[in-house]
């Protein structure tokens, strides 16, 4: 995910979500893969560079869940932190994101 956003593959970052996948945070709930795409094209007029740090991985009830640092580095170079937690749920034998939650990091 990082590297299709890092090359301006913004919208195909949506294939990672599980077909009842969500994004929430900030003021933002978004679910299914329409908005999903439309939410991360919306990301294309920040541009930039973007480097996730996972600094946790479980397993619970057959799922993965993954918290970290996200930080996306502007054109303009401000950067933008937050915090997360990744839901990861297998789906037609792939793992998918099924929650996808951010909140301001330091």
């Amino acid at each position: 995910m990082e590297t299709e956003y890092n090359k301006g593959n913004f919208k195909s970052k949506a294939a990672h979500y599980s077909i009842k996948g969500k994004v929430i945070g900030r003021g933002t709930e978004v679910s299914g893969p329409v908005a999903l795409e439309k939410y991360w094209e919306g990301f294309s007029h920040m541009a930039g560079n973007w480097k996730l740090t996972s600094n946790n991985t479980e397993i619970i009830n057959g799922q993965v869940w993954q918290n970290g640092t996200s930080v996306i580095t502007d054109k303009n170079g401000v950067a933008n932190k937050v915090r997360f937690t990744l839901i990861w749920a297998k789906e037609e034998g792939a793992w998918k994101i099924l929650m996808d939650a951010y909140w301001p990091g330091r």
